[in-house]
């Protein structure tokens, strides 16, 4: 178990996607949309938000999918996230 990556977190019908830059969560996103269309689903574009461990350079992430806007705080399955403070 150590030194490995999860990108993908999955219960039930919650998903948290992890990735290293913009980049690899644009591509992740890009996967979700080809899912979604291949099997007819939908993801609720409100519950959908984007998180940056690092200085805040946007306040969106835009990928053809949906545009999340990005949070501090974030709780997944009971778990509290914070992307910390930034001066």
């Amino acid at each position: 178990m150590l030194n490995e990556f999860y990108g993908c977190l999955l219960y039930a019908d919650d998903i948290l996607l992890i990735s290293p830059t913009v980049h690899a969560m644009h591509m992740m996103l890009r996967l979700c949309e080809k899912f979604a269309e291949d099997y007819d689903m939908k993801f609720n574009c409100g519950k959908s938000f984007a998180m940056r461990i690092r200085k805040r350079l946007k306040n969106v992430l835009h990928c053809s999918l949906i545009i999340m806007t990005y949070i501090r705080e974030l709780k997944y399955l009971g778990v509290h996230v914070s992307a910390g403070l930034f001066l």
